[in-house]
């Protein structure tokens, strides 16, 4: 089957499943980097993070565009871009017409307060994912154990990085400074 359409369905599961927004697609993400590491690997899922958090737009389009780049190019990047994000339109219109429709039935809400923890979950998932990648030397090999794949260069970073985000809501230091704190420390740490 040519890669483009395994794009489509690939990317089409990831938009369905991750209820949450872009941070719940990121274990999808690894997921596809482990059966399909010659599309993408773990260490460009962490990238693609990284460039969708400092781009403008949705978390979840930019690293479908971006991870679809590396699967298929740039037609990889459009269709997969366009395959994450149907099934959302799809679903909010869907659940929009029963919103309206529904808005006062008790299968309706009983429905929406199971849907809340789900997508939390996710949503907990992919962070968890995220800490993974930001913290572990980039091997995803399960044998080895967590505690051996901790680049520890990386948690003073994080120890900086968690105070100075306290202190700004605290003191109200402008993100930009926040963004130089966090520079400086990979600099710093050579990271």
């Amino acid at each position: 089957m040519p890669t483009i359409f395994l794009i489509l369905g690939e990317f089409f599961l990831t938009g369905l499943c991750a209820v949450g927004g872009g941070i719940a697609t990121i274990p999808f993400w690894q997921d596809i980097a482990g059966r399909r590491p010659y599309w993408f690997t773990q260490t460009q899922v962490g990238d693609a993070v990284a460039v969708a958090q400092s781009a403008p737009g949705a978390n979840g389009t930019n690293m479908a565009a971006y991870l679809g780049s590396f699967a298929g190019g740039p037609a990889g990047a459009a269709v997969g871009t366009a395959a994450l994000m149907t099934p959302t339109i799809l679903v909010d219109v869907l659940v929009g017409f029963f919103l309206r429709r529904y808005k006062d039935a008790k299968w309706l809400e009983a429905f929406m307060r199971i849907l809340r923890p789900v997508s939390t979950g996710l949503i907990l998932a992919g962070v968890a994912s995220l800490f993974a990648i930001a913290f572990t030397q980039g091997t995803v090999d399960s044998t080895v154990s967590l505690f051996a794949r901790i680049d520890f260069r990386k948690v003073p970073v994080f120890a900086v990085l968690l105070c100075s985000l306290l202190w700004k809501y605290t003191k109200n230091i402008h993100p930009l400074l926040l963004l130089a704190a966090g520079a400086g420390c990979g600099i710093i740490f050579k990271l």
